[in-house]
C-alpha cells in the first residue's frame, strides 16, 4: 500500500505588510481580489501611540507591495481609536472594510468603507449612527460579501453602553453602499444573556451565515449560528454548534464550495481555562450538520483567536494562537470536509518572538496566505509588533511500492512516486510531480504545471492528457482525452501520439513517430522519414505539415511543406490540397481533384488524374495538369513575368475546351481604378491599350503575352507547350 504524507511549503517567503516601522500594528485581515492581488487591513498606532487607525495595503500574489504606504480606511472624526477591521471582496470586484470607531462621546460605532481594486475610495458610512444607535456601544464588526451582490455588516450591540444586555445585529447593503435592509437581529435580544463575538460569511447560494458566542448565564458559553437570505430573513433556525456543558467561544466561519459552511471555535472543557481545544464542524446550506466534529486537542495550552479558510475543493485550514513553553505562536491544522484531520499540525512561523492573531485567505489548490502579529524584529521592524505574512502551500506526497498501484490526487499539489509495477498516477487538478518508476506506467494529467518523470529503461509509459501536452524524456506514448481541440507533442523517442475527437495538432518531434488523429480536423507535424500518420475514412479534413519529402497517407487530405528546403510532396487518391514552401518543390497530386500551390520557388506541379487546380505562385514554375479538366490559376503578374527565365510553363498537353488559364484575379489595367478584366485579341499585335491578351507561336508551342499598362510590351508571359493556337474560351478573364 502506498504511503501518504503531507507538508507545508512556502511559495512566497515571509514579508512585512505595514509600510512604516513606527509604532505597532495589530489585528490583520486578508482578502484575495479577483485578479489574485491581496488586500490587507490592520490597526496601527504609528501616527500617535495614544490612538489607533485602521489602514490597508495591497500586494500582488508574489508578495510585492502595490502601495508605497498604508492607506487610510477609517472614517471616524478627530483623535479617537479605530480598530477591529475586517475585509471582504464584493461580487463586482470592489472591496469593503468594516471597523470599530471609538467616537468622541466614548461610544463605539461601526463604520464601513468601500474601495475599488486599486485602493481608490468609493463610498463610506457610519452604520450605527445611520441606524439611530449613537448612544450604544457596537464592538466586534465583521462583514460578509454576498455572492449575488451586496454585503452584510454584523456587530455586537451593547444597549446604552451596557456590556451585559447585548444583541448581535446586522444591516444588509448593496454593492454601492446603499442600505438594502434596516437593522436586523441575528441573535440575542433584550435579555439578561450576553451575546458577542460575531462572525459571518456569504454562501454560494446568495445567503449568509452569522455565528456568535452566547453567555448562558450559568457560567458556560455556547457558539450559535443562523442562516439568513440576501434580504436578512432567516433561512434556518438558530443552531447551537456544541451542546456540551463547557465554554465554546471565538467562532469563525468559512463558506464551502458545495454550498455549505464550516464553523471553528475554541472549546474550553473540564472548567479549566488551560484545557482547551479547537473544534471545527461542517454544515449544509441550511445548517444541518454533516460529517464528524474535527478536534485539535491542545491539552494545557491556552488557545485563542482562531481563523478558518477553504484552501481547496476538499480541505479547510484552521489557524490559532497557542501558548507553548511560555511563548505564543501561530499554528494551523488541515481538515477534510468530513471533519477528519489531514496531516499534522503546522507552525506557521518558527522564528523567535511572539506571533499571535492569525488571518487566513485561501487561494485554492492547497495554497493560502496567512498574516499575523509578530514581535520578531529580523525583518526590519523593531519598534513593536508588525504584521507579517507569507504564502504557503499544502502538499501531499504519495510513495508507492513494487506492486501495480493506482495513485490518485485532487486539486492539491501532489508529489507521486509509483515505485515498481505498472502504475496509474493521476495527480488531479493541482500542479503535480509524478514519477512512475520501473514498469509500464500511465499518467493522467490535467494541469499545465504537471510534470512526469521517467528514467531510461523504465518501461513503456503513457500520458493521458486533458490539456495540451509535450511528452517528457523517456515517455513513449501520448493519448489526448476528452473532446477539446488539443495539441500533443512528442520527444526524441519513437512516440505514439493519439488524438481525441477534437481538432488536434500532433507533432512527433524527433524519432520515428506513429500518429493517430482520430475524428476531427487534425494537423500532423512530420520531420522523420519513419513517421506515420493514421486516419480512417470520414474522420475530418486532415493536414500534414512536413519538413521532409512526404507522401500523404490514406485518408489525409492536405499537405503543407515547411521551411525553405527543396522538398517533394505527393498526394493520394483523395481530393488533395498540396502547398509548397519557399524552396523549389515538386508537387504531385495523383488521383482526385487536387488543388496544388507551389509557393515562392521554381516549382514543378503535376495534377495527375482528376480536375485539378495548379497555382505556381512566384518563381519559374512547370505546371502539368495531367488528365481531366484542369485550371491553371495565376493571381498576380509576378506569378509569371515576361522572359524565358522567369515565365511559367504549362506542359503535358493543354486540352482546349477542357483546360483553362485563370487570370480573373489579376487587374488587367493598372492605369485605371478598380479591377479590370483582360481583353483577348488572338494573335494580333498589341495596340497600346492596357489589358490586352494575345498569343504567339514559338517552336511548336504558344507564348501567352499580357500587357497591363498599355506600353505594347508584355508584362506577363506563359508558355503553353504542345499547341499552336489559343482561343478566348481557353481563358478565365
Amino acid at each position: 500500500m502506498a504511503t501518504v504524507t503531507y507538508s507545508f511549503e512556502n511559495f512566497v517567503p515571509e514579508f512585512v505588510v505595514n509600510s512604516t516601522a513606527a509604532g505597532s500594528q495589530y489585528r490583520p485581515d486578508i482578502a484575495v481580489l479577483s485578479n489574485g492581488d491581496l488586500f490587507f487591513t490592520f490597526e496601527t498606532d504609528s501616527a500617535d501611540p495614544l490612538y489607533q487607525d485602521v489602514v490597508f495595503r495591497r500586494f500582488d500574489a508574489s508578495g510585492n507591495a502595490l502601495d508605497a504606504s498604508d492607506g487610510i480606511v477609517s472614517v471616524g472624526p478627530g483623535a479617537d481609536d479605530e480598530d477591529d477591521p475586517a475585509v471582504a471582496v464584493l461580487s463586482n470586484g470592489n472591496v469593503v472594510v468594516v471597523n470599530e470607531d471609538n467616537n468622541a462621546g466614548g461610544e463605539d460605532d461601526v463604520e464601513f468603507h468601500v474601495f475599488d481594486p486599486s485602493g481608490a475610495s468609493l463610498t463610506q458610512s457610519i452604520v450605527t449612527q445611520a441606524e439611530g444607535q449613537a448612544t450604544d456601544n457596537q464592538p466586534d464588526p465583521v462583514v460578509a460579501a454576498l455572492s449575488g451582490g451586496g454585503f452584510a455588516v454584523v456587530y455586537t450591540d451593547e444597549f446604552a453602553g451596557s456590556g451585559t444586555n447585548t444583541n448581535v445585529e446586522f444591516v444588509v447593503y448593496n454593492n454601492d453602499g446603499s442600505p438594502r435592509t434596516g437593522l436586523m437581529f441575528a441573535g440575542g435580544g433584550v435579555t439578561s444573556n450576553t451575546v458577542s463575538q460575531p462572525a459571518a460569511v456569504g454562501l454560494t447560494n446568495g445567503n449568509f451565515v452569522v455565528t456568535w458566542t452566547e453567555d448562558l448565564g450559568d457560567g458556560d458559553t455556547n457558539v450559535k449560528f443562523r442562516v439568513f437570505n440576501s434580504v436578512g430573513q432567516p433561512a434556518s433556525p438558530e443552531v447551537t454548534a456544541n451542546e456540551d456543558f463547557d465554554d465554546q467561544y471565538h467562532s469563525v466561519v468559512a463558506a464551502l464550495p458545495d454550498g455549505g459552511f464550516a464553523v471553528a471555535y475554541v472549546d474550553q472543557y473540564d472548567g479549566n481555562a488551560l484545557d482547551t481545544q479547537v473544534e471545527v464542524k461542517f454544515y449544509d446550506a441550511v445548517g444541518n450538520a454533516v460529517g464528524a466534529t474535527g478536534f485539535i486537542d491542545l491539552g494545557d495550552d491556552l488557545v485563542s483567536r482562531p481563523d478558518i479558510a477553504v484552501i481547496s475543493n476538499s480541505y479547510v485550514l484552521v489557524s490559532y494562537t497557542s501558548n507553548r513553553n511560555g511563548n505564543a505562536d501561530v499554528f494551523a491544522q488541515v481538515f477534510d470536509f468530513s471533519g477528519n484531520k489531514v496531516g499534522e499540525e503546522f507552525n506557521l512561523e518558527v522564528t523567535p518572538g511572539t506571533q499571535i492573531g492569525s488571518s487566513l485567505a485561501g487561494l485554492g489548490g492547497g495554497r493560502f496566505f496567512a498574516a499575523w502579529e509578530d514581535s520578531e524584529p529580523a525583518l526590519g521592524d523593531t519598534s513593536g509588533y508588525h504584521i507579517a505574512a507569507q504564502g504557503t502551500e499544502f502538499v501531499r506526497t504519495t510513495i508507492g511500492n513494487e506492486t501495480n498501484e493506482t495513485l490518485t490526487g485532487d486539486d492539491l499539489r501532489d508529489i507521486m512516486e509509483g515505485g515498481g509495477g505498472n502504475d496509474l498516477l493521476n495527480g488531479g487538478a493541482g500542479n503535480d510531480t509524478m514519477a512512475g518508476g520501473t514498469g509500464d506506467d500511465i499518467y493522467i494529467v490535467a494541469a499545465a504545471g504537471d510534470t512526469t518523470v521517467e528514467n531510461a529503461g523504465e518501461g513503456t509509459d503513457t500520458v493521458r492528457s486533458y490539456i495540451n501536452w509535450t511528452l517528457a524524456n523517456n515517455v513513449e506514448r501520448l493519448e489526448l482525452q476528452g473532446s477539446g481541440n488539443l495539441n500533443g507533442t512528442g520527444n526524441t523517442h519513437n512516440n505514439t501520439l493519439v488524438g481525441n475527437s477534437g481538432n488536434n495538432l500532433l507533432n512527433g518531434g524527433g524519432g520515428n513517430d506513429y500518429m493517430v488523429g482520430g475524428t476531427g480536423n487534425d494537423i500532423y507535424i512530420v520531420a522523420a522519414a519513419g513517421d506515420v500518420t493514421a486516419e480512417d475514412p470520414g474522420q475530418g479534413t486532415d493536414t500534414v505539415r512536413s519538413y521532409i519529402n512526404w507522401t500523404l497517407g490514406a485518408n489525409v487530405e492536405r499537405l503543407e511543406l515547411q521551411g525553405s528546403g527543396n522538398l517533394n510532396g505527393t498526394g493520394n487518391n483523395l481530393n488533395n490540397t498540396l502547398v509548397g514552401n519557399s524552396g523549389a518543390n515538386s508537387l504531385s497530386g495523383g488521383d482526385g481533384n487536387d488543388y496544388i500551390v507551389g509557393g515562392a520557388g521554381n516549382d514543378t506541379l503535376a495534377g495527375g488524374a482528376g480536375n485539378d487546380t495548379l497555382i505556381g505562385g512566384a518563381g519559374s514554375d512547370i505546371l502539368n495538369g495531367g488528365t481531366g479538366n484542369d485550371r491553371f490559376d495565376f493571381d498576380a503578374v509576378s506569378d509569371s513575368p515576361a522572359g524565358p527565365a522567369l515565365r511559367d510553363s504549362i506542359v503535358g498537353g493543354f486540352s482546349h475546351g477542357f483546360d483553362h488559364i485563370d487570370l480573373a484575379t489579376i487587374d488587367a489595367n493598372t492605369l485605371a481604378a478598380g479591377d479590370q478584366a483582360f481583353s483577348f485579341i488572338g494573335s494580333a499585335a498589341f495596340s497600346g491599350v492596357a489589358g490586352q491578351l494575345r498569343y504567339t507561336n514559338y517552336s511548336g508551342n504558344v507564348i501567352v503575352d499580357a500587357d497591363v499598362n498599355g506600353d505594347s510590351i508584355a508584362d506577363m508571359q506563359i508558355l503553353v507547350a504542345g499547341t499552336n493556337f489559343m482561343t478566348g474560351t481557353d481563358f478565365i478573364l
